[in-house]
């Protein structure tokens, strides 16, 4: 399965690289999550970090959330701060 990486300009000044759902800013590399809401503060797009449930399905932390917030206890995440690309 190849996914296609598409160029699309933000602005004159920007342009950013889309992955799937995610986004990468070319002006400092952070990686945005698009369509991904933090379950707890509710910010969306998660911009950075994302913190998913492997558990809880559509279950996602952004980080300050996952740093601060408890979850159950055994239930572990996936932490996806880089795009994958095929």
């Amino acid at each position: 399965h190849v996914s296609a990486i598409l160029r699309q300009p933000m602005d004159a000044s920007d342009e950013s690289e889309i992955v799937g759902n995610e986004m990468i800013s070319n002006q400092n590399g952070t990686l945005i999550h698009q369509f991904t809401v933090c379950y707890e503060c509710g910010i969306a797009p998660i911009i950075g970090a994302r913190y998913k449930c492997l558990y809880c399905p559509n279950f996602d932390y952004c980080e300050r959330c996952f740093l601060t917030q408890d979850h159950i206890e055994y239930h572990m995440f996936l932490k996806k701060k880089k795009a994958k690309f095929c």
